[in-house]
């Protein structure tokens, strides 16, 4: 209490003093140094009445605490074990009843939902699923039923011949085993054959068969044999037992297969940018190195095998060189073999780099494909050549100009296949996990597997999350440790995790059975983490909270006699201090649960799936976490209180006390409380006051700066080329393979091919609805198809063909040969003319209907037959896939869809404004032409391969919306808690400044707003605001109402300490996470440290910076007084008149003067009655001591 005359301050002065001057100071004084003051007397009766007053009111405290807190005070026990049997029964529900989550496919659930052009996505989905079967009744298929009655080269069984194969069963045995040797399949469509494998379609006696094609259990047993005439490509059976064989002999057997895309594989580089691996001891190593990576006991039972029950080879560069030279194994390659690869190559490498050197050129007879009859026949036998520049060989070493003789010192890089189906690389990981992890596995002299492609991407990263909770353990018991430090608790501290567990399964619980939210994806596991932070958050402060309402209701008043006691408070006052206690820590523990709460489910607005359940999820664990934290913690602690008379240091005058280790932990900790003291009472509040400005003006600069970084350069980056969720960190082979190694090689471009540029992709006959739950990736609904659409009919066969012509000559489209384009597809590029071309050529065949008419639009049912037949032709030379536009039949052979595309001049890996004018541009074209449509075309809808503008532009606008609503609830809940404008301002402007410096550094550090991304700077918010909300609530509850220097020091001195801690604790759980080896942890626990760091610089010297300058003083600015809102100017300071009562400020010059807050330099309030003069009566005299910072 500052100097002053008035009398009615009397009362308060003294009460001020006495309650507060073990923890609050006394009082601060003007003037220079430490000087001794005298304030206003009172009479020694008026001051015993004070007390007795007093003595009165804390009896009546005694009496109405409350039922809960009588409960609470006298059988904590309970409290206890009621939310320990609760917590039981909860998870004995979830174990029972639910099943345990699924992380195999993290990016599962990374797809907005929601939206028009979400919708249109979906849609486009289903299309594809039901895009399935051949005249079922059930789905729809790219090629007329009825063309297998039609075709002398493919025989397609219909459901009537299967059903009565099935009741003949040992006669379709016998016939599906003689066509399945004469036709490859073994009773499978060779339409099929082509789905799953590279057929050649040649004679019907020369047929290919690679490595995919599966063998029906009706011939398992059988060794297949698909000779050619050109070549000693083999596919044997791949269902042998395993075990046997031997290794593969190049002299006497070709490699089983050629390589297929979708095949495992991985990459082997020379260590040194300036060794090639053309050179004879690379080669050996690679050929040592493949074979001691596939070395493990799965590896048998996986392969596919060729004759002698022998695993086919990898199909390699040491096997290629050993095959070409006539090598048994690569181990037996010489220099001179390498010397002759190295010149057929330099000899066949400019035919395939100019186009002309294709696949299937060995064979001369392929009609399939046209090829240039002047290649030498050693570049084209056995495919051999195409294949090693195609696969195995990275393109810039073939046609990049360097092969000139036997020139070779180019190459850097060099594919390996491994012969294992596609459809068991899930049995791939226990082979992985011994022999690809550890660098010394993948290393071999020179050469080193510097990228892994597995497609096992999702069961390793739920294998590593397994592993990786030794991270989060470590964090957990780091957190463990400073709360049992601070509280010298250690029941305490295992019932604030207790507390952790119980909320995270109650949430659990609320979140499966009573939401029914079935999809629980992997971004739900980082609530874990959060929940560490906020439960030691929690304990800590309500910890502080007790101790310092436990010092203050000990305070003796003047006058009276102080007891000492053993325990404080002691049996009769601690109701009261449980309850105190309580409803001071439910206020800074409701504000910062409410927020934090209410940050993650602003994410609920986000229209991806993934992040919507995330919200929901944390949401719900946040608020169970801050239900326990009232309940379950308040127990602990007055149970501790009752129970426990020390925890990990026994009290002085115990005979523990005088134990070695006991007298060093004990004088460890009482250094550690020394430096805290002077760090936290005098040298930060010696920043916080007095250098206020300086801690003001540099947060301010930062802010400025992080805004620059934001919104200038390097500025905020969307995901870019499909890279939804990244696994892991950018230098492990999976993600090295995916971003860096792929391009190096043709044929992953080329297959990927159709993705390079954007489609226009128009759908008739279907709805573009999405009716499945929002919530669940795996529920897309149904498909609903618009009813009387007619697409034969004349009317629609005219406007079609101006429709065409109409996209066409678009801007986005891209400019084609009408006559080349399309790969011999009509309907790839919507080619009416050319269809119409098609069916005005002369007839040569008779039974040809579909030639010879110069009519068009034709006639309804000569259109449906000719689209048929232009389907069933273009299927026998490129095949029709479930991908492929054109028409969709129904089981009737009818017409239901119809898919016309069209190429773009827009990349895939374009940037998200050019794909934003993309879709909006041609969406605008598009639909102005449909409303011009006949009837049942209208309803067409335009969509291309936009999957990652959907997510960019939802990520987008997600993050901004649920940015804003979390900012927006923050500013609301810490207006009612506060109940003034001024303090909630200055939160408001704290929160986002602490924003803006977390999303500054991610930008600076070249993060993209991925999925992980949006949802930190979503709960930013609720971070954030913990730290301030605190000094928000502990600068109004300070009792110097009218000065707020003091008040700032209140809050300053009673709670750094406790924020600092539990801001120490969530950096560490975050520090903890930051060696694991998953890219996800890495990057949150980056995100906790930044926004830790961030929020306790700015809550600290920004925050209580601008109270100190612009905080209100008094009642002023109060949200119950908005009569003087308008004259809210907290600048100036409370002056009265000279009879008013009011206090006057002391100042000396520009020097201020505050009172240090701690037990060494508060005033001792005494009580003294001197006798004068008889017109003095006797007085109070009240000294305070004021110390000059």
């Amino acid at each position: 209490m500052r100097g002053g005359n008035a009398s009615s301050s009397v009362d308060e002065s003294a009460e001020t003093g006495s309650e507060n001057g073990s923890g609050n100071g006394s009082g601060n004084g003007s003037g220079n140094g430490s000087e001794m003051r005298r304030l206003p007397v009172v009479s020694c009766e008026e001051r015993l009445k004070n007390i007795e007053r007093r003595r009165h009111q804390r009896e009546k405290e005694q009496l109405n605490i409350g039922w809960y807190f009588w409960l609470l005070t006298n059988y904590p026990s309970i409290v206890i074990a009621l939310c320990l049997i609760v917590t039981l029964v909860i998870g004995a529900i979830n174990a029972i009843y639910t099943s345990p989550p699924d992380f195999s496919k993290p990016a599962k659930g990374l797809e907005v939902r929601g939206t028009e052009l979400a919708t249109k996505l979906i849609s486009w989905r289903k299309l594809i699923q039901f895009t399935e079967g051949y005249c079922s009744s059930k789905t729809l298929s790219t090629v007329p039923c009825q063309r297998a009655q039609s075709s002398t080269k493919k025989v397609v069984r219909l459901p009537q011949q299967q059903s009565s194969q099935r009741r003949q069963p040992k006669k379709k045995q016998r016939r599906n085993s003689r066509k399945g040797r004469r036709r490859n399949g073994g009773g499978r469509t060779s339409r099929q054959l082509r789905q799953n494998s590279e057929v050649n379609t040649t004679t019907a006696s020369t047929v290919a068969v690679t490595m995919t094609t599966t063998i029906p259990s009706s011939v398992a047993n059988t060794t297949l044999v698909v000779n050619t005439t050109a070549s000693s490509l083999r596919y044997y059976d791949v269902t042998h037992e395993s075990g046997g064989g031997g290794e593969w002999n190049f002299t006497e057997e070709y490699f089983c297969q050629d390589p297929k895309p979708e095949h495992a594989r991985w990459v082997f580089e020379s260590s040194d940018d300036d060794v090639t691996l053309w050179t004879l001891t690379s080669l050996h190593s690679m050929c040592g190195l493949q074979r001691r990576l596939l070395d493990h006991p799965t590896y048998p039972s996986m392969c596919n095998r060729g004759a002698g029950s022998k695993c086919c080879p990898t199909v390699s560069l040491p096997n290629f060189v050993a095959r070409l030279t006539g090598r048994a194994t690569c181990d037996d390659v010489t220099t001179a073999d390498m010397t002759y690869v190295a010149r057929l190559v330099s000899e066949c490498a400019p035919f395939y780099c100019a186009g002309r050197l294709k696949r299937r050129c060995w064979d001369a007879r392929s009609d399939a494909v046209e090829c240039d009859v002047t290649i030498p026949r050693n570049c084209t036998d056995h495919n051999s050549m195409f294949t090693l520049f195609h696969y195995v060989m990275d393109a810039s070493s073939v046609c990049g100009g360097r092969w000139n003789g036997s020139d070779v010192t180019s190459l850097r890089r060099t594919m390996v296949f491994i012969p294992v189906r596609p459809q068991h690389d899930r049995h791939l990981l226990p082979l992985y996990l011994d022999n690809f992890v550890t660098s010394s596995q993948l290393r071999s002299g020179d050469v080193i597997v510097t990228a892994i492609d597995f497609n096992i991407e999702g069961y390793v990263f739920a294998h590593q999350l397994t592993n990786d909770v030794i991270f989060p353990a470590i964090a957990g018991v780091l957190v463990m440790g400073i709360i049992a430090v601070y509280t010298g608790s250690i029941f305490i501290t295992l019932m604030s995790f207790v507390a952790t567990g119980a909320a995270m399964s109650l949430a659990y619980f609320l979140y499966k059975i009573l939401l029914g939210l079935s999809f629980f994806p992997f971004l739900n596991l980082t609530a874990v983490l959060v929940m560490m932070g906020l439960s030691a958050d929690n304990v800590i402060l309500y910890h502080n909270i007790w101790n310092t309402t436990s010092s203050d209701d000990a305070i003796t008043p003047p006058g009276a006699v102080p007891v000492r006691l053993r325990r404080q408070p002691p049996r009769h006052r601690l109701g009261v201090v449980a309850k105190t206690t309580w409803h001071h820590a439910s206020k800074s523990l409701g504000v910062t649960g409410i927020t934090t709460g209410v940050a993650f489910f602003a994410n609920v607005t986000s229209q991806v799936t993934a992040v919507k359940c995330f919200a929901v999820y944390t949401g719900l664990a946040v608020l169970c976490n801050l239900l326990f934290a009232l309940t379950l913690l308040p127990a602990a602690i007055v149970f501790h209180h009752k129970h426990f008379s020390f925890s990990y240091l026994p009290p002085s005058d115990s005979k523990m006390s005088t134990l070695l280790p006991i007298r060093l932990l004990t004088s460890l900790r009482h250094q550690a409380d020394k430096l805290a003291n002077i760090f936290f009472n005098h040298i930060q509040l010696l920043l916080v006051v007095r250098f206020r400005w300086v801690g003001i003006v540099t947060c301010v600069c930062v802010t400025a700066s992080a805004c620059y970084v934001i919104f200038g350069s390097p500025g905020v980056r969307l995901p870019v080329g499909g890279n939804a969720f990244q696994y892991f960190s950018s230098d492990h082979p999976f993600e090295r393979y995916r971003d860096v190694t792929r391009r190096h090689f043709r044929f992953a471009n080329q297959s990927q091919a159709h993705q390079q540029m954007l489609p226009i992709r128009v759908v008739f006959g279907l709805h573009a609805i999405d009716q499945g739950d929002h919530r669940d990736p795996d529920n897309l609904g149904y498909l609903k198809r618009v009813m009387g659409t007619n697409i034969t009919s004349r009317v629609s066969q005219r406007w079609l063909r101006g429709f065409c012509r109409i996209v066409r000559s678009s801007k986005y489209a891209r400019v084609a040969d009408v006559d080349g384009d399309g790969g011999g597809n009509p309907l790839n590029s919507c080619q009416m003319e050319k269809f119409e071309r098609w069916t005005q050529r002369p007839c040569v065949n008779g039974g040809d209907k579909c030639c010879g008419m110069h009519e068009f639009p034709m006639a309804p049912h000569r259109f449906d037959q000719c689209v048929k037949e232009a389907v069933r032709r273009i299927d026998l030379v490129n095949g029709v896939t479930r991908y492929s536009p054109g028409p969709r039949f129904d089981n009737k052979n009818i017409i239901r869809v119809l898919v016309l595309e069209f190429p773009s001049n827009v990349s895939v890996n374009a940037d998200y404004v050019t794909m934003k004018n993309f879709y909006t541009t041609m969406n605008d074209v598009i639909g102005k032409e449909l409303s011009r449509a006949p009837q049942g075309l209208k309803e067409g809808w335009f969509v291309s391969e936009l999957d990652i503008y959907s997510l960019q532009d939802g990520l987008l606008r997600g993050t901004i919306s649920s940015l804003g609503l979390s900012l927006v609830v923050a500013l609301v809940v810490v207006m009612v808690t506060t109940l003034n404008v001024v303090v909630t301002s200055l939160a408001c402007m704290t929160i986002a400044s602490i924003i803006t410096v977390v999303g500054g550094l991610m930008c600076a550090m070249g993060w993209e707003l991925n999925v992980l991304e949006s949802i930190t700077i979503s709960i930013c918010v609720g971070l954030s605001v913990d730290f301030t909300a605190h000094f928000a609530i502990g600068y109004l509850l300070a009792p110097h109402k009218h000065d707020r220097q003091r008040r700032v020091e209140h809050a300053s001195t009673r709670l750094s300490g406790a924020i600092s801690l539990a801001a120490l604790t969530t950096f560490m759980a975050g520090a903890g996470l930051m060696t694991s080896r998953v890219l996800a942890y890495q990057r949150f626990g980056a995100f906790l440290m930044m926004v830790m760091t961030t929020s306790w610089l700015y809550s600290t010297f920004f925050f209580l910076g601008l109270l100190s300058v612009r905080g209100p003083q008094g009642e002023r600015c109060s949200i119950d007084a908005w009569t003087c809102l308008c004259c809210c100017c907290c600048s100036a300071d409370v002056t009265a008149a000279s009879g008013s009562g009011a206090m006057k400020r002391s100042t000396t010059g520009d020097e201020h003067t505050t009172t240090m807050l701690t037990e060494t330099s508060s005033m001792r309030g005494g009580v003294q009655c001197h006798h004068h003069q008889q017109q003095h009566p006797q007085q109070l005299e009240i000294i305070e001591r004021s110390t000059l910072i």
